[in-house]
């Protein structure tokens, strides 16, 4: 990590049972963790980018000796980030009024609240026909759901995704998201040298962050009447 064009940590920490490398600075923090099962990649300030971020990772996987890797069976990949909101009078006002649509019944808590959130998880697949009658109406059950899948009337999406939305504390005209994407890779494990895919799966979530999560939010963050 210190020779040149490589990144670099400031400090190195032995004792711990997980050796880990880290450098703090720019409101946050840079890590590269150790740990008998696993590989933890971590930059928690703010101004890293995503081309930062997966230089970073490409330049630590560089450096380990591909005899000495297990095959990695799992990837996990967490994104955070603020949105600005734009004609609501704050993220509660869009993701309780709007989003939810629960200010109409929080009659019961005798007040209003002053943070909101909401969460989604995402399989896999996405089904493209789970009935077999057009006039059919509500959405496909789990059962309908597997039997599509069984009969490959799906289409495959890459790797399990949780979607956070939340009001931002120090903020609430922002909303705060994370993404958290799991890409299991039991059949094909994946090596070092699928550094590339790797980066992908960054880039997925990343992505699905900041378009497909930002034009949902899109689509409620309007002025009124429109």
């Amino acid at each position: 990590m210190h020779e040149p064009g490589g990144y670099k940590y400031d400090n190195l920490k032995l004792q711990s049972d997980k050796p880990t490398l880290y450098s703090d600075g720019r409101g946050g923090q840079s890590l590269c963790q150790f740990g008998p099962d696993q590989i933890t990649i971590e930059e928690s300030h703010a101004e890293c980018s995503i081309k930062e971020f997966t230089e970073v990772v490409q330049t630590v996987l560089g450096g380990l000796v591909e005899d000495e890797i297990p095959p990695i069976f799992f990837q996990r990949v967490k994104i955070q980030c603020l949105s600005q909101v734009t004609h609501c009078h704050n993220s509660v006002e869009l993701l309780a009024g709007k989003v939810s649509r629960a200010f109409g019944a929080i009659e019961p808590f005798e007040r209003p609240p002053s943070m909101f959130g909401v969460r989604f998880r995402f399989p896999p697949v996405n089904v493209v026909d789970t009935q077999d009658d057009d006039d059919a109406e509500g959405e496909p059950g789990e059962e309908a759901i597997r039997e599509a899948i069984n009969q490959g009337r799906v289409e495959e999406k890459t790797g399990f995704v949780t979607l956070r939305l939340e009001s931002y504390a120090k903020d609430r005209k922002r909303v705060w998201m994370e993404v958290a994407g799991a890409y299991p890779q039991f059949d094909e494990p994946l090596a070092l040298a699928d550094a590339d895919k790797i980066i992908a799966n960054i880039h997925n979530a990343y992505d699905f962050l900041t378009q497909n999560s930002k034009r949902f939010l899109d689509q409620f963050d309007t002025e009124e009447g429109n």
